[in-house]
């Protein structure tokens, strides 16, 4: 797993970075908001704009709310990459949207028509991978809008940036995305730094940073221990003839 986990903070790593920069480009910096973007992103700017006002207002501090839309921009794009990536390997999609194919020329299917569509693409930094990948996202909110639907972070950050990351998602062997503990395991990684920052902040656990020291992932060996000797023991102590007797692991249990 120590791959994995590398990857996953690597992709984390990227997406934080990529929204950095995008918040400059749209006008906003890490101290304060200049007031304007620079040439070509006055719409993007306009998306933001509330929402970092809005966050702004509700804690208090310019900085506080700067840093809340690159950490939930970040982890949105991320959760919908992973959610499409999970699916794809699967067989739920109709048609692979991250996932790459030298039959289709080292692209993703729905990649690779999104360019014979819009040829005019192929020299744009990502190749047009965002509106692939909003065109996606139209379509999975239908069936799936607590992830897919409008969300005020949901905004991707510039192709180049996307690319990079869906290389680093699809570098993951694929057996790996296979298995049914797979995101459990991608959300205890991406959640490494936290836990890092306050082990080494030596500060007092307490209802405000508890979550952040607590919320790991539960490998299914342990759940089913812990199961199978609180609730499975009590079970069989009431009915010792059950057929579960053979499946529940419990070290000793007289009948």
């Amino acid at each position: 797993m120590a791959d994995l986990e590398k990857t996953i903070i690597k992709a984390r790593e990227k997406l934080e970075q990529a929204y950095l920069v995008l918040l400059k480009s749209a006008g906003f910096l890490e101290s304060k908001d200049v007031g304007k973007s620079i040439p070509g992103y006055e719409e993007l700017r306009e998306r933001i704009q509330p929402v970092i006002e809005a966050d702004h207002r509700q804690l208090g501090d310019y900085k506080a709310a700067f840093s809340r839309f690159v950490s939930e921009a970040a982890f949105t794009a991320f959760n919908r990459l992973v959610g499409i990536k999970a699916m794809e390997v699967r067989g739920f999609l109709r048609q692979q949207v991250i996932t790459k194919d030298v039959k289709t020329g080292g692209k993703s299917v729905a990649h690779l028509l999104y360019l014979e569509a819009n040829p005019s693409a192929s020299s744009e930094p990502g190749q047009g991978i965002n509106n692939v990948l909003e065109n996606a996202f139209e379509e999975l909110a239908q069936e799936l809008p607590q992830l897919y639907g409008e969300q005020r972070y949901g905004i991707l950050p510039n192709g180049s940036s996307t690319m990079a990351v869906i290389d680093l998602i699809n570098s993951i062997p694929e057996e790996e995305w296979q298995k049914d503990d797979i995101i459990g395991w991608v959300y205890q990684y991406y959640n490494v730094a936290e836990r890092k920052a306050l082990k080494n902040s030596n500060a007092k656990i307490d209802e405000k940073n508890v979550h952040i020291q607590s919320q790991q992932y539960t490998p299914s060996w342990v759940v089913k221990h812990i199961v199978d000797n609180t609730l499975g023991r009590y079970y069989l102590e009431m009915y010792p003839e059950s057929a579960l007797y053979e499946e529940i692991e419990i070290p000793v249990i007289t009948p």
